[in-house]
């Protein structure tokens, strides 16, 4: 049920993580983070670690994609 999209899926979310606080959910797929593409978990981890308090992530939720804030952990 994934696009063929570009990004890093979200498998799972921890209950009372920032993902979950900013509205992540399981099979969401991660395109961007702060407005520059997303194409491995490595990726992903590196924008987040470059990122500061705060950070822009753009996801793909079924047939729409949106922005949501993302705040880092502590």
């Amino acid at each position: 049920g994934v696009s063929d999209a570009t990004g890093v899926l979200v498998a799972g979310v921890e209950p009372g993580s920032p993902a979950e606080e900013a509205g992540l959910r399981r099979g969401d797929v991660i395109l961007e983070i702060d407005r520059k593409g997303v194409e491995s978990v490595d990726q992903l981890t590196d924008r987040l670690a470059q990122a500061d308090d705060r950070a822009l992530v753009l996801i793909s939720r079924g047939e729409s994609n949106l922005f949501v804030p993302l705040k880092r952990a502590e």
